[in-house]
């Protein structure tokens, strides 16, 4: 196991965890989601173009052109807009649970793509991070029996084009971390700005007819433009360049030296860091079963990351 590519993956998976603090704020100044996804992935992607015109890495701008640069932009971006979207038309906790039905896809992917193995200890793993990731949201037994809607499917969408992209960046023929990174901000600015156009050309009463619940960093529609407008441009852009920048590096560092079930799993340092940031600084509740969850998420990671007879695991340095 590539201990510094785990460690990266899941320590970017946990900034990702935290997000909810400064999007709280953005939310409560009444800046569209995806503007939000749109503004802060395009900050990251600029910054990052600069810094390799300024090093003189231009060539690496020139491999965005390959078929596999655009594979990663396109299934890491659309998986970006397509998660934003899930938490706008679906309830927060249906969207979570059926994104991180991920590590699923990414192991199908991996398998299809690069013929990684699917271990026993890989299936148990996987296991045990969806029913951790389920009791950590509640365990309602209701809340997913309810009839599928169309924000599942957009969630379930999330799940499996990230997992795909995953298994892109995990492939023999890498690419540049930063030609994957640049690959990624750019196809969510797209995706982002694409999605927003669609959605405001949509009949008001076809919107309202699929939302479910709009529990998320803004709402799809506004009649008004927000008072604040500029400072919450501002700290979108702050966002994208000193959170959501270096978390997307150090994920798509760490995974292009994992296979991609693992790096999957790694993730769910999200939902975890998330739930203990949020028990501290708002005081949410977590019952016995939501700590039952995170131990077994805790304890799905271990098993991963226990060495093994795994050959794909040597996999990159």
């Amino acid at each position: 196991m590539n201990t510094r590519g785990a460690i990266a993956v899941a320590a970017g998976a946990a900034v990702w965890g935290l997000f909810w603090i400064p999007l709280r704020w953005i939310d409560d100044s009444g800046l569209d989601g995806l503007i939000v996804v749109a503004i802060a992935n395009g900050a990251a992607a600029l910054v990052l173009t600069g810094y390799l015109g300024a090093t003189g890495r231009r060539s690496l701008l020139k491999s965005l052109q390959s078929s596999q640069a655009r594979l990663v932009g396109a299934t890491l971006g659309a998986s970006s807009v397509l998660y934003m979207l899930a938490l706008i038309y679906t309830d927060v906790i249906r969207a979570v649970f059926l994104f991180y039905l991920l590590p699923i896809w990414a192991a199908l992917a991996a398998r299809w793509l690069t013929a990684e193995p699917i271990s026993l200890r890989q299936l148990s793993a996987i296991a045990l991070t969806i029913a951790g990731v389920w009791l950590l949201l509640g365990g309602s037994a209701e809340q997913l029996q309810a009839r599928p809607g169309f924000g599942d499917s957009l969630a379930i969408a999330a799940g499996m084009t990230w997992g795909l992209g995953l298994a892109l960046l995990g492939g023999h023929k890498r690419l540049a971390t930063s030609t994957s990174c640049l690959a990624t901000f750019a196809g969510a600015t797209a995706f982002a700005l694409l999605a927003f156009g669609s959605v405001q050309l949509l009949p008001e009463s076809w919107t309202n007819s699929i939302r479910i619940s709009t529990h998320t960093t803004g709402s799809v529609t506004h009649s008004e433009a927000p008072e604040n407008l500029k400072p919450a441009i501002l700290s979108t852009i702050l966002f994208g360049l000193f959170l959501l920048l270096p978390s997307v590096t150090s994920q798509v560092w760490g995974a292009e030296r994992l296979p991609a079930s693992t790096a999957a799993m790694l993730t769910t340092t999200e939902i975890v860091v998330a739930t203990i940031s949020s028990v501290w600084l708002i005081g949410t509740s977590v019952d016995a079963s939501g700590a039952l969850g995170a131990g077994l998420i805790t304890l799905a990671i271990l098993q991963t990351l226990r060495p093994g007879n795994n050959k794909d695991s040597a996999r990159g340095n």
